[in-house]
């Protein structure tokens, strides 16, 4: 009887594995999410400084 129970949880832990699995995709997605909003605001933060080193430019 213990053999059976082995063979009858081994699909289950493979579902628990596909879930995992799923799981790690979506937060590979939402960390490509963050990188991309990262970038964003990395590109926002430079465009700042520009308009900072232009409005110093003017100043004097």
């Amino acid at each position: 009887n213990d053999t059976d129970t082995a063979t009858t949880s081994k699909p289950d832990m493979d579902h628990q594995h596909n879930d995992i699995n799923d799981d790690n995709n979506k937060l590979e997605t939402i960390n490509d999410g963050c990188r991309l909003s990262n970038g964003a605001i990395n590109e926002q933060d430079s465009a700042a400084r520009v308009i900072d080193l232009q409005s110093t430019v003017e100043k004097q």
